[in-house]
């Protein structure tokens, strides 16, 4: 590598361990280092420092060539691009030529919800970000963000909220 080309590693916020005793433990010995003498613990908080790393990036490699990882990626922008239409399980099966019980898993195992039950969710936080920000009808933002009837979608609010729409909209339009 030259000394013009750089090299970077995106770390998560938040990450599921595959060797979470592997990690504690290196991050165990880096704490340990820091009461030895500056000089003698450098390279080897350096060296562990980059263990480190590097488990963190190979996770992140296998992800990024899991099958499942793109599919439930996909499923999402689909879902995101298309939330004001009606979308059934079929309508993905159609779209990814896959089974819908296969994109359903690949979700599930990615967002840890079904394709429905993320399309339902990312429908109530479009219509709370037009409560806040537009003088539209209850009626007609239940209408833009795909649900057919105002009153279920209402009911699905305020089960996801504990609040009306309606109150929701005062609480935080004044």
């Amino acid at each position: 590598m030259s000394r013009t080309e750089s090299y970077h590693i995106m770390l998560p916020k938040y990450e599921d361990l595959t060797e979470p005793t592997l990690v504690y433990a290196l991050i165990q010995r880096l704490i340990g280092l820091s009461t030895e003498h500056r000089s003698q613990a450098f390279w080897q908080e350096q060296q562990l420092f980059a263990d480190l790393l590097k488990i963190i990036e190979n996770r992140q490699k296998a992800e990024v060539l899991s099958p499942s990882l793109q599919l439930a990626e996909k499923t999402e922008a689909y879902i995101k691009r298309h939330y004001r239409s009606r979308i059934s399980n079929r309508d993905l099966s159609k779209a990814f030529h896959f089974h819908s019980n296969y994109i359903t898993r690949c979700m599930q195992e990615v967002f840890h919800c079904t394709p429905m039950a993320y399309l339902h969710q990312y429908r109530l936080d479009q219509a709370k970000l037009l409560l806040i920000k537009t003088d539209w009808t209850i009626t007609r933002i239940a209408g833009y963000v795909g649900f057919e009837y105002s009153p279920y979608f209402s009911s699905c609010f305020k089960k996801q909220e504990g609040v009306s729409p309606l109150q929701f909209r005062k609480q935080y339009v004044k």
